[in-house]
C-alpha cells in the first residue's frame, strides 16, 4: 500500500511539472510573439501598452494593431480572428 501511494504521488507531481512547464513554454510564446515580433512593428506609429499577451492601445488604433499582429501572424503561416473586448 506504501509503495502504490508513493508511486502515485510521485505520478502526480510529474504530470504538474509537465503542466506547469507547457504554461511557462506558453507564457514565453506569447512574450516572444507580443514584445519581440508586435510590438516593435507598432513603436513609433500608435501609442500602446504590452502586458502579457496583450497590448493596449487607444480605440482609434486598433485596427493598427490588428494590422501588426496581423502581419505577424501571416508570417508565420496562421489566420488570425480579432477578438475585441
Amino acid at each position: 500500500v506504501k509503495i502504490t501511494k508513493g508511486l502515485c504521488r510521485n505520478s502526480l507531481s510529474v504530470d504538474r511539472m509537465t503542466r506547469q512547464s507547457g504554461k511557462r513554454w506558453l507564457q514565453r510564446a506569447e512574450s516572444w510573439l507580443v514584445v519581440e515580433q508586435v510590438a516593435p512593428r507598432l513603436i513609433g506609429k500608435v501609442p500602446i501598452v504590452t502586458l502579457h499577451d496583450a497590448v493596449f492601445s487607444r480605440r482609434r488604433d486598433v485596427c493598427e494593431v490588428a494590422d501588426g499582429f496581423r502581419k505577424v501572424f501571416d508570417e508565420l503561416g496562421f489566420k488570425m480572428v480579432l477578438e475585441e473586448g
